[in-house]
């Protein structure tokens, strides 16, 4: 802002008087800084998973005796003891053929040593937990071929909820076979294969249910 000003006159006898000073210009006030952003996360910290249950013994079997797993058979399936173990054949595309045995547990870990046979490489086998019917449970699988998932089979529906190629050799597919593991509990689904956690996945659709085994086929059967 500027200010100008002009005084002209003339008194007798008296002197002129001084000009009176222009007022300083008073200072404007300095912008009040804007404050500062405050940052806003891009996405919800990570949810803790639930503690580990403390897991106890509740059943082991050596597969040499019919104690607890069925034999049956048809058209396109077979359950039996065979090959120092118990054999699941399926030949049904695009489906699963299980096993499972008495009882009913809420969390849940369940465990087994499984060898591939023979049939398409393609195929998959593992562990069920939280069996309700034939339509509805999980399984945790893996393949001759290196995939691995965890599975949820909801109203006679496959569903995959985490699957990968393992490009690592953890699944080594031998005379010995494969460890798989699946822990089951409140909420959680973890895939262990010869030790290794391989995956995990929220899904709390079931809660408890019987444990067993399963033997899958994508698009040959035969496994």
């Amino acid at each position: 802002m500027w200010a100008c000003a002009s005084t002209k006159g003339w008194i007798i006898g008296k002197p002129l008087p001084t000009n009176a000073p222009l007022p300083t210009d008073t200072p404007l006030p300095t912008d009040t800084p804007l404050p500062t952003d405050t940052p806003i996360p891009l996405e919800s910290p990570t949810a803790t998973n639930p503690p580990e249950p403390a897991w106890q013994l509740e059943y082991t079997d050596d597969f040499t005796s019919a104690r607890s797993w069925s034999e049956d058979r048809g058209e396109r399936f077979r359950l039996d003891f065979a090959s120092s173990g118990y054999r699941i054949t399926n030949d049904v595309v695009g489906d699963i053929i299980y096993s499972t045995r008495p009882g009913t547990y809420g969390p849940v870990r369940v465990e087994t040593n499984a060898r591939w046979l023979s049939g398409p490489l393609d195929s998959y086998f593992g562990v069920i937990c939280h069996f309700t019917n034939g339509g509805n449970y999980y399984m945790f699988a893996a393949g001759a071929d290196g995939w691995y998932g965890i599975l949820k089979k909801q109203m006679s529906q496959i569903i995959v909820l985490k699957e990968v190629m393992d490009t690592t050799g953890t699944l080594q597919v031998g005379q010995n076979g494969m460890t798989i593991r699946g822990d089951c509990y409140s909420g959680q689904l973890v895939l262990w294969v010869n030790g290794v956690q391989m995956l995990s996945v929220r899904d709390a659709t079931f809660t408890g249910g019987s444990v067993g085994l399963a033997v899958g086929a994508r698009k040959t059967g035969g496994a």
